[in-house]
C-alpha cells in the first residue's frame, strides 16, 4: 500500500514475522551499498532491528556485500556510559554487527558524551552529518523514532538516541521497522493517524522516501491492514529467500527504486 502525504509516498509492507521483515530491510540496504560502495547509513542500536543485522552479516559472509567504503553514524549513542560498558550503544553494534562485517572503524560513528555535554554535542553530531552530505539511507525502528524530537533530548544516561529528527528527515531514504503486538498502537497511529501523532509520525508523513516494513503483530491495529498484506509480497524468513520475491519488494514503482 503506498499512502500519499503532501505528495509524497508512503509504503507500508506486512511480513508474516521479524524475520521476513529483517530480510526485506537488509535487501534494501545491500541494493544501496552495491549501487554506491560509498554509501552512507544510519543506523540505530534497537532490538527490533536484531534480525535485520544478522541478515546483513549473512549477505557479507554468504554473497560478498562490501562494507570497505560505506560510512556509519548511529542516531542513537551512550550518554554517560563508557563504551566499554556491555550494555553500550557501541558494544552491542560491535557485537551484532560492526565486528562481523569488513566495515572500516573509523568510518563508524558512535556517539559517546557525558549528560551535561549532550546539548552542544547533538549540534555539532548533526553538523557532521551535514557535512558528510546527509544520510543516503537511514534504518530506523519505531520506539527509537518515537524518542526522537525537534530540539529536546533526554538528558539521563544510558543508550538513547542522541540527536533530533532532521537527520532523518534529511536523510534520501528511510526504512521504519517495527515487530509485535505490543507496537500495533503506535504503528497505527504513525502510519493512520494524524500527523502531529510524535516523532515517528512526523518522519513517516513528512519524509520524501519512506517505507514501513512490520509484521504481523506490528500491523494488527492498521485499518488496512487486510490490504498491505495483500499487497506485500512474502519472504520465507527461514530459509534463504526467493530473490525474485525480494527484488519484487524492493522494486517499488515510488522512490525505492
Amino acid at each position: 500500500m503506498n499512502t500519499i502525504h503532501r505528495g509524497f509516498a508512503l509504503e507500508v509492507i506486512v511480513q508474516p514475522d521479524r524475520f521476513s521483515a529483517g530480510i526485506v530491510a537488509a535487501k534494501e540496504v545491500a541494493r544501496a551499498i552495491r549501487e554506491n560502495p560509498e554509501t552512507v547509513l544510519g543506523l540505530v542500536s534497537g532490538k527490533t532491528l536484531v534480525p535485520f543485522y544478522k541478515e546483513l552479516v549473512r549477505l557479507y559472509r554468504e554473497e560478498g556485500l562490501d562494507f570497505g567504503r560505506v560510512t556509519v553514524f548511529h542516531l542513537d549513542g551512550d550518554v554517560g556510559v563508557d563504551s566499554a560498558h556491555p550494555q553500550s550503544c557501541h558494544q552491542i553494534m560491535w557485537k551484532n554487527l560492526f565486528g562481523l562485517v569488513n566495515v572500516n572503524a573509523s568510518n563508524v560513528h558512535i556517539p559517546n558524551v557525558s549528560v551535561e555535554g549532550l546539548d552542544a554535542f547533538r549540534i555539532g553530531y548533526e553538523k557532521t552529518i551535514q557535512d558528510a552530505y546527509g544520510i543516503d539511507l537511514q534504518i530506523i525502528d519505531l520506539q527509537s523514532a518515537s524518542q526522537l524530537a525537534p530540539t529536546i533530548l533526554k538528558k539521563t544516561s544510558g543508550c538513547q538516541m542522541v540527536t533530533s529528527a532532521d537527520p532523518v528527515l534529511n536523510s534520501r531514504k528511510c526504512l521504519m521497522l517495527a515487530s509485535g503486538l505490543s507496537a500495533a498502537s503506535a504503528v497505527a497511529d504513525a502510519v493512520e493517524g494524524p500527523i502531529f501523532n510524535g516523532p515517528a509520525s512526523l518522519i513517516l508523513k513528512q519524509h520524501e522516501c519512506a517505507r514501513v516494513i512490520l509484521d504481523e503483530g506490528a500491523a494488527d491495529e492498521l485499518q488496512l491492514k487486510d490490504y498491505y498484506q495483500w499487497r506485500s509480497p512474502r519472504v520465507a524468513a527461514r530459509r534463504a529467500p526467493s530473490v525474485k520475491a525480494v527484488d519484487s519488494i524492493c522494486q517499488s514503482p515510488y522512490c525505492f527504486r
